[in-house]
C-alpha cells in the first residue's frame, strides 16, 4: 500500500467547483431563507485569512431542517492509501455502470480517503471515510497498466475518472449529530452516495 497526504485546504477547491455546479441547480433545490453574512473570524472558527472571501454566504441549501450555507467551506486534514482489488468482484457492485475499472497488472486500484474534519458548514467538526476506483467508458479499451507502474500510474493516468463507490461519515465525541447533518446534505445537495446510518469511526495521529 502508497500513503499520500493531503493539504488541509485541498478540498475546497473542489467543493468550490461543486459549489458553482449546485448554483445552476438551484431553481429545482429548496432555498433556504435568512441567510445571514456573519465574520466567521468573530467566533473563532476559519480564521485563517484565506477565509476571508467565503465569509458571506451566497447561497443556501435546507437539508432535513439543517440550512447548508455557500459556499461551503471546510477545513480538514487527511490521508489517502492506495492499493489493489480483485477487479472483477469488486465491480460485481457496478454491473450497470458505463465504466470500467483501469487495471494495473489485471488487478484494480481502490483508494481510501480519511478525512478529518475540523470545521465544516455543513455541521462542524465529523469524520469521514471513503473508497473510490478509478474507470474509462466501457465503450473505449479497458485500461491495463503494467504492475511494476503501481496504483500512483493509475490514479494519475490522462483517460481515468474518480468513481466513487462508498462514503461512511461518523461523529467526534466533541460534536455529535454532525455525522447525519453531513449525510443530508451530502446526499441531497452533491449526490455523494454516503451511506444513509452514521458510523463509528476514530481518526488519531501516531507521532
Amino acid at each position: 500500500l502508497c500513503t499520500h497526504s493531503v493539504q488541509s485546504l485541498q478540498l475546497v477547491s473542489i467543493m468550490q467547483r461543486a459549489s458553482r455546479v449546485a448554483s445552476h441547480m438551484m431553481h429545482r433545490m429548496p432555498r433556504a431563507a435568512g441567510v445571514s453574512s456573519v465574520r466567521a473570524a468573530s467566533s473563532g472558527r476559519f480564521q485563517h485569512p484565506w477565509w476571508r472571501q467565503y465569509d458571506k454566504p451566497e447561497e443556501g441549501f435546507l437539508a432535513a431542517g439543517f440550512v447548508n450555507r455557500l459556499p461551503l467551506r471546510l477545513e480538514s486534514t487527511e490521508m489517502i492509501v492506495h492499493g489493489f482489488a480483485d477487479a472483477q468482484k469488486m465491480w460485481a457492485d457496478f454491473p450497470n455502470e458505463d465504466y470500467l475499472p483501469v487495471l494495473c497488472g489485471g488487478q484494480a486500484v481502490v483508494s481510501f480517503w480519511f478525512n478529518n474534519f475540523k470545521d465544516t458548514d455543513c455541521g462542524g467538526e465529523y469524520l469521514e471515510t471513503w473508497y473510490n476506483t478509478y474507470v474509462t467508458p466501457k465503450d473505449q479499451p479497458q485500461v491495463d497498466l503494467p504492475m511494476e507502474a503501481g496504483p500512483m500510474a493509475v490514479a494519475g493516468h490522462p483517460e481515468a475518472l474518480s468513481f466513487l463507490q462508498r462514503v461512511v461519515c461518523g461523529d467526534t465525541p466533541q460534536n455529535p449529530g454532525a455525522a447525519q447533518k453531513a449525510i443530508d446534505g451530502g446526499r441531497q445537495l452533491w449526490g455523494f452516495s454516503k451511506h444513509r446510518d452514521a458510523g463509528e469511526l476514530s481518526f488519531e495521529y501516531d507521532g
